[in-house]
């Protein structure tokens, strides 16, 4: 149990260490980096029941539509729907 706990605590630490230096580039771990992606990506979980737009998810991150599409794609490597 505590060798269990201890691998999460170190898995944790590696996952903070590397949003905080910018080291992680794509994925969903860069986008949760990249704050106005983060806001959005937020959202969604906070609400999973919601039937999203792609219109909500831009007004979340506080951009245009096209702008956070392209975004959003460039960073988490899947398009956003």
């Amino acid at each position: 149990m505590i060798l269990e706990r201890l691998i999460e605590i170190i898995i944790i630490q590696l996952l903070r260490d590397l949003m905080n230096e910018n080291r992680l580039h794509v994925g969903l771990l860069a986008g949760l980096v990249n704050p106005k992606l983060a806001k959005e990506i937020n959202a969604i979980h906070s609400s999973p029941a919601n039937t999203w737009t792609l219109d909500d998810f831009a007004y979340e991150a506080g951009m245009s539509r096209s702008r956070f599409a392209t975004i959003f794609k460039a960073t988490v490597s899947i398009t956003p729907g």
